[in-house]
């Protein structure tokens, strides 16, 4: 199950990715996926938009 804390550090990893690859690098692309994924399982779970900016 995926809660809000998932989310957050997905979007770390995103930061992190784009830093040492860039924005278009495969890793970039493939970390913003799983962000996204992250973010729509806790929506789903019924976390709020705030919940999740929260972490």
């Amino acid at each position: 199950m995926s809660d809000p804390q998932s989310t957050v550090d997905a979007s770390k990893l995103v930061a992190q990715a784009i830093g040492d690859y860039g924005l278009e690098s495969d890793e970039a692309v493939g970390a913003m996926d799983a962000a996204l994924g992250a973010a729509e399982q806790a929506r789903a779970n019924g976390y709020t938009a705030d919940d999740i900016r929260n972490g």
